[in-house]
């Protein structure tokens, strides 16, 4: 997608379905609100969480657009896509920036009420000088769900931002800790069978230091927890528009307590250890380096 004509057409598409899909989930909220007894198979699957994430953008908004860093600078490749990942090492109380090169980072992700394992691979984010929103950035790239693997582009947009974490600390070593939220939309591929549209909500934890911006990885080797890049969504048939789930991270999956019994780590229930995690439970109960060996080349899946 070079062209700008192209572009153009793909973000107009894009926009004109999210908010056809906004409409429709906003009139969800209102029937909900007026009555109790509305079906639970309609309600999005992220509700609750919009709501409050709706007035947290309202709270920020003025904080975030402060930010001419986060505004005007192109984190692409450093927060929403990063190639490698840089990190604040605490450990000597500098707070300096290392870079940790390799560091393959692929989501954890589902779709659906039955929590089967869904992956997407980012190709590609970048901006465009068709799009004239200061953080709004074109997407390429994967997904796969079961054995078919589909292609997506779409847009995501940052909204706002919060400082609301280790404050302390940025007044200290001059490190400021980041929240961003924003809202995606992404379009599979209509020619292979059974696309559809996804589109959502996300947070990135990201690092403000010197002017620059790093995602956040902060106690990614040691912390229990860990997680970043969380989205949050539906998934939306194009020939049928039926409704699902579909929400992934990094290393922890938003919205996930019945799948995900993991202390301090992901970690699949065993109900549903067939429907895509069946190596995750084998590296849990039956480790070895031919599973992990075998593990790894699943996540080489978008390569294939």
């Amino acid at each position: 997608m070079n062209s700008p004509t192209k572009n153009f057409i793909l973000i107009t598409i894009i926009i004109g379905l999210a908010t056809a899909c906004n409409s429709n989930i906003s009139n969800q909220y209102k029937s909900e609100k007026n009555n109790d007894t509305v079906s639970t198979t309609t309600k999005p699957p992220y509700a609750h969480n919009a709501n409050e994430q709706e007035q947290t953008f309202e709270t920020y908004e003025k904080v975030f657009f402060e930010y001419d860093s986060v505004k005007y600078k192109d984190i692409a490749t450093t927060v929403i896509n990063p190639h490698n990942i840089f990190y604040v090492s605490d450990l000597d109380q500098n707070f300096e920036i290392k870079e940790k090169q390799n560091f393959d980072v692929e989501p954890l992700g589902y779709r659906g009420r039955n929590y089967q394992r869904f992956y997407i691979h980012f190709d590609t984010v970048y901006k465009s000088s068709a799009i004239t929103h200061a953080n709004t950035y074109l997407a390429q790239g994967r997904t796969r769900y079961r054995d078919t693997i589909r292609t997506f582009e779409g847009i995501i947009t940052l909204d706002s931002a919060s400082t609301a974490y280790y404050t302390n600390l940025s007044r200290t070593y001059g490190v400021s800790f980041v929240s961003l939220y924003g809202h995606y939309s992404f379009l599979e591929d209509s020619t292979t069978h059974g696309s559809g549209l996804i589109h959502g909500n996300v947070q990135y934890y990201c690092i403000i230091k010197d002017g620059q911006l790093y995602y956040d990885s902060e106690g990614i080797d040691h912390s229990d927890g860990f997680k970043n890049r969380q989205y949050t969504g539906q998934w939306i048939a194009y020939d049928n528009n039926f409704i699902e789930p579909c929400n992934w991270g990094d290393f922890r999956i938003p919205n996930s307590k019945e799948l995900d019994i993991g202390a301090g780590e992901f970690s699949p229930r065993d109900e549903y250890a067939n429907n895509g995690w069946q190596l995750l439970k084998k590296m849990a109960y039956n480790y070895s380096q031919a599973v992990y060996d075998e593990y790894v080349e699943d996540n080489k899946w978008w390569k294939k």
